[in-house]
C-alpha cells in the first residue's frame, strides 16, 4: 500500500513557482531605463543642496565677520584649512569663525576662507575695508558649474563658474 501511494506522487506534476529569465530581463531593463534618467536627476539635486549649503556658511560666516568688525574695526581673514577650531576655544579670534560649512569639516561639502579684497592690500591677517569670503569645495565635491562660492562685504555674490551657477 505504501508502494502505491508512492506512485501516485510520482505521476503528479510538480509545480514550482519561479521567475522565467524573460521576466527577469525585464525587471532589470526596466531598472536599467529607470536608473538612467534617475541619476543624472539625484546629482543635480545633491550639487544643489551642496551650493546651498555653501551659501548659506558664506552668510553666516559674514555675520560672525560683522560682529567681529563691530568690536575690531577691521575684518579677520584666515585661509581654508588654517588654524582649525578645535571647539576648545583656545585659538583666540580664530575660534569665533567656522571654517566649513557643514555640522563638522568631514561632512562639509565646503571649507570656508576669508582674505582681504584685491583693493585692500592692508595686514595679511587683518583685512579694514574689505572683506571676500570664499566657499571652496572639499570632501570629493565636484561642482563645475560653480566651483569656489564667494560673498563679499558689499554683499556681492559670485561663483568661479560664471552664470551657469544658479
Amino acid at each position: 500500500m505504501t508502494h502505491a501511494t508512492h506512485a501516485t506522487h510520482a505521476t503528479r506534476p510538480s509545480r514550482q513557482s519561479a521567475f522565467t529569465l524573460i521576466e527577469m530581463m525585464t525587471v532589470l531593463l526596466i531598472i536599467a531605463v529607470l536608473s538612467t534618467f534617475a541619476y543624472p536627476s539625484y546629482r543635480q539635486a545633491k550639487l544643489k543642496s551642496a551650493r546651498a549649503e555653501g551659501r548659506a556658511a558664506l552668510m553666516r560666516l559674514m555675520q560672525q565677520q560683522e560682529r567681529y568688525y563691530t568690536g575690531h574695526h577691521r575684518y579677520r581673514h584666515f585661509a581654508a584649512g588654517d588654524g582649525e577650531d578645535d571647539g576648545s576655544g583656545s585659538n583666540g579670534d580664530d575660534a569665533l569663525f567656522h571654517r566649513f560649512s557643514g555640522a563638522n569639516d568631514a561632512a562639509s561639502a565646503y571649507r570656508l576662507e576669508a582674505r582681504a579684497c584685491e583693493s585692500d592690500v592692508s595686514d595679511a591677517s587683518e583685512a579694514s575695508d574689505c572683506l571676500l569670503l570664499r566657499a571652496v569645495p572639499a570632501n570629493g565635491l565636484a561642482d563645475p558649474a560653480c566651483d569656489i562660492l564667494t560673498l563679499d562685504s558689499a554683499g556681492r555674490q559670485g561663483a568661479s563658474g560664471g552664470e551657469a551657477c544658479r
